[in-house]
């Protein structure tokens, strides 16, 4: 079960870094532009990509995104650990095949 939920989270992650990546900017840029925008509006907006909204002096709004390159930086470093994980279980199987324990030495293969 654990398995599952651990699966689970690294699927969301992934889907996170991926959105943040390759994710819109629409909603965003409609609440910049709105006069007003009503809440059932503001709901509707896909503002997952915004790290910060605050109103400056004079009365304009400044909107601050996630980083698309740090998103996808991410992504790849996620995907190249698991890669690492998945060779290293392979490897560990390989060697049980073989009778041998992790940190042993290996014999030779003529």
């Amino acid at each position: 079960m654990e398995e599952l939920d651990k699966e689970a989270l690294r699927r969301r992650v992934l889907e996170g870094y991926a959105h943040l990546a390759f994710g819109p900017v629409d909603g965003p840029v409609r609440l910049l532009v709105a006069e007003k925008p009503g809440e059932r509006a503001i709901r509707n907006m896909d503002l997952f990509r915004v790290s910060e909204i605050k109103t400056v002096k004079g009365g304009g709004t400044e909107i601050k995104f996630y980083d698309r390159m740090a998103a996808l930086q991410a992504m790849l470093a996620f995907c190249e650990e698991d890669q690492a994980g998945i060779l290293r279980a392979l490897e560990q199987g390989a060697l049980a095949l073989r009778g041998i324990r992790e940190g042993e030495d290996q014999p030779c293969v003529s």
